[in-house]
Parts: C-alpha cells; sequence; structure tokens
C-alpha cells in the first residue's frame, strides 16, 4: 500500500509551471514523484530529461538524480542523508563558524567544469527572465540550473546529489548568482538567529559580494519570482 510521506502543491505560480512534488512509501521503498497539475505544466515535467542531459557534466563534485519521466510525471529515486542546509544548521548560532563553515561549502561545491564557464553576455532570453540589469563583468555558466540553494543539495557519505534541478536556462547567467540565492535564502530562513550576528547584506558580503552586485542580483532575483509568479506575483494573491 502507498503511503505519503510528503506533499507540496506549487499553485502559487504561473499555469505552465504549476506542480506537485510528493514522497511516498510503498512495498518497494521510498520514491520522489513531480506531477503537473495542469496540461499546460506537461511540458515543464517532461523537459526533466533534458535538463539532467545539460547538467549532468557540468559539475566536479555533485550528482544528479536521473528522472523517469513518464505522460505526466517524473519519479525520481529517493536517497538517505543529511542536505547541506541541515548540515549547517547547527552553526546558526555560531555566526563566525558558520560563515566559516559556509565557505567550505562553496568551495566544495559550486565546482564546476572549465568547458562550461564562459564570459558573460546579455541575451534576450535572459532579459525576459532575469530583466535588463545593464552590463556585467563576470564569469557565467552555458547552462545553469539556479536552484542549487542549500536545501537541495544531499550529503551521503562522501557524495553530494543535487535533488532538485526544476529551474535549468541554457543561456549564460552569472556563475556566481547562484551562490547569492543560497546565501539569501539561507539568512532568510534563519533570520532569527543571523540576524542577531549581521544584517542579510553584512552576511552576503562576507562571501565577497559587495552591495552594488547584491542590488544587482536581488534584482535578478526578483524578475525571477514575478516570471515564475506572474507580473506582481498575481499568482500568490
Amino acid at each position: 500500500m502507498k503511503k505519503i510521506l510528503f506533499a507540496k502543491y506549487n499553485r502559487t505560480r504561473r499555469e505552465e509551471y504549476q506542480i506537485s512534488t510528493c514522497i511516498y512509501e510503498d512495498d518497494t521503498g521510498c520514491y520522489v514523484e513531480k506531477v503537473a497539475l495542469n496540461q499546460k505544466a506537461l511540458q515543464h515535467i517532461n523537459d526533466f530529461e533534458k535538463k539532467y542531459m545539460g547538467l549532468k557534466e557540468i559539475y566536479k563534485t555533485m550528482k544528479l538524480l536521473k528522472p523517469n519521466v513518464l505522460k505526466d510525471r517524473v519519479i525520481f529515486n529517493y536517497i538517505k542523508g543529511v542536505t547541506v542546509d541541515g548540515f549547517l544548521m547547527k552553526y546558526v548560532t555560531n555566526i563566525n563558524s558558520l560563515v566559516e563553515q559556509i565557505k567550505t561549502v562553496i568551495s566544495n561545491t559550486y565546482v564546476y567544469n572549465d568547458d562550461y564557464v564562459i564570459d558573460f553576455y546579455k541575451t534576450e532570453d535572459f532579459v525576459t527572465v532575469f530583466g535588463d540589469i545593464g552590463n556585467l563583468s563576470c564569469r557565467a555558466l552555458k547552462i545553469t540550473n539556479i536552484d542549487t540553494i542549500f536545501d537541495n543539495i544531499m550529503i551521503q557519505g562522501e557524495e553530494l546529489y543535487c535533488l532538485d534541478y526544476e529551474w535549468v536556462f541554457d543561456f549564460p547567467i552569472p556563475l556566481d548568482y547562484s551562490i547569492y540565492r543560497s546565501l539569501l535564502y539561507f539568512y532568510n530562513k534563519y533570520n532569527a538567529y543571523i540576524s542577531e550576528s549581521m544584517t542579510c547584506k553584512t552576511f552576503i558580503a562576507e562571501f565577497g559580494y559587495n552591495l552594488e552586485i547584491q542590488e544587482t542580483y536581488w534584482n535578478m532575483e526578483d524578475n525571477f519570482q514575478q516570471y515564475v509568479q506572474g507580473r506582481n506575483r498575481c499568482y500568490i494573491y
């Protein structure tokens, strides 16, 4: 008999991105299933195979869970371990230790094969998703999974696994933007602890992001959220 261990429904998005994520347990064990919640979201589900093929050679230290794409759903193996977020949570009451641990995580996790690293240049697709942010002189990835936040990376023994690659784009995106997102979401999640020692901007500055680039990446993030949730986040309301 199939038992639900976890369920999340993403309905606060544009219709083409509305999916559910569930963890099930049956006689064979546990597995993760993402399902399109309407016809428009089918392409979003079916694209997981393409995303997997595009990303699987890009990381030096992370592995990807292979998708099993069916008609309206995609199934992943369930792996046990501790997320990077769970590992770092132990340090949130000691800001100096936390910063050092995050620096170690960044240097060991966000490591890419040289063939995928290029100079950033702005494309029309980039502007559609992330807005017209002006000219940036930085390194970028040819194809990027922007959702490699600490919650989405699992530590299993000596291995690192990327648990989710729903938001993948095949145009240049600044390499450090994905790391910025990880820092931003981590700070917001543990704000009650970290804010006693640092503001969000001061925290992120610890990792080499000056205020100007933080503003740029925040604008990118705001535009991305409106791309997913509708202009002015109308699907939330």
